[in-house]
Order: structure tokens, then C-alpha cells, then sequence
């Protein structure tokens, strides 16, 4: 891969990607609105909860594949992510910084639901639908972000041009389905 893409090759790389990324935009659109009754009645709190949830997951994993490539290219880490130390090194902040999100996201939702709606969700069971949805949803979405760096630096395509948007739109495809289904399982 050159060190200077020129804006043709940019585009040619990231256009796939993009028009991919729009028809799982779509598949969590359709989710949602299939889920209209669950998230208006029987748990308003995924009305405030769920913009910050699905941005969380996809932004976490963003932000690893970031690193992941970072470390990459500047030698730290070979094409199977060895030493291993600095790869689960990488994960585990990634996880920890996920954890403390995903908690404090379940207890603001709940407290401005509580506010606006006068009808919060039971703390103990929120907390625990938000936390393993989040973590399951940002733990795929790193495997899934590790796959996608690899295969990108193998191939030599810029990882920038391709992860962003997978691991953004993904993330919210993930996020959404596994919150909602979380939700009507456990909060319901």
C-alpha cells in the first residue's frame, strides 16, 4: 500500500463498503420498527437508552480497529496480531471502557425515563440487559473488527476506508437487535 492514496483509490475502496453498510442500515431500521410497540409501551426507557447504546458498541469497536491498525503499521504487532500481549492488552481496555459505559448509560436512561415518562424501568434488570447486551454487542464487533483489519492489511487496503463504517454500522445492527431482544425477553 502507498503511503499517499490518491482520492480514486479512496473511493474505490471505501464505495463497496458503503453500499454494504446501507443495507444493514435498513435490515435496523426494519428491526426497530418492528419492535415500535415494545420500546413506546412496555419499555420507554429504550426510547432514551437506545442512540447511546448503539453508538457506544460501534464506537468502541472503532476505536480498537484503530488501534489494531495503528499497531499494525507501525511494526508492533505482526499480521496475527503477535505478541499477543499488546492485542489483548488492546481488548480488554477495550471491554473495561465498555463495561463502565454501558453501566452508566442503563442509569442515566432509567433516571431521565423516570423524569420524562414516570415510569422507569426495575434498576437491578436494566443494568443487566444493558450490560450484557453491550458486552456481547462490543465483543463481536471487536472479533469482527479484528477480522476486517486483518484481511484489509493482508489485501493492502487502507483498514481506514473499510473498518469505520463496518464497525459503526455494525454495531448498531448488533447493538439494537441484541438490546431489543434482551429487552422483551428480560424487561417485559
Amino acid at each position: 500500500m502507498s503511503v499517499r492514496q490518491t482520492t480514486k483509490e479512496i473511493i474505490l475502496q471505501s464505495l463497496p463498503v458503503i453500499v454494504g453498510v446501507l443495507v444493514f442500515s435498513i435490515i435496523t431500521g426494519n428491526r426497530l420498527e418492528e419492535s415500535a410497540d415494545l420500546v413506546t409501551k412496555k419499555a420507554p426507557v429504550l426510547l432514551v437508552l437506545l442512540p447511546a447504546f448503539i453508538n457506544i458498541s460501534g464506537d468502541l469497536a472503532d476505536v480498537f480497529s484503530s488501534r489494531l491498525t495503528s499497531e499494525l503499521y507501525r511494526g508492533r504487532l505482526d499480521k496475527n496480531f503477535r505478541p499477543l500481549r499488546i492485542y489483548l492488552t488492546d481488548l480488554f481496555s477495550i471491554l473495561a471502557v465498555s463495561l463502565s459505559a454501558f453501566i452508566f448509560a442503563a442509569l442515566i436512561g432509567n433516571l431521565i425515563t423516570g423524569y420524562l415518562f414516570h415510569k422507569p424501568s426495575p434498576w437491578g434488570r436494566l443494568v443487566f440487559v444493558v450490560l450484557l447486551a453491550g458486552l456481547v454487542a462490543t465483543t463481536l464487533m471487536s472479533m469482527i473488527a479484528t477480522l476486517i483489519v486483518r484481511w484489509s492489511y493482508l489485501k493492502g487496503i487502507d483498514a481506514d476506508s473499510v473498518t469505520s463504517p463496518i464497525n459503526t454500522t455494525g454495531g448498531d445492527m448488533v447493538g439494537t437487535t441484541l438490546l431489543l431482544f434482551l429487552a422483551q425477553l428480560l424487561l417485559t
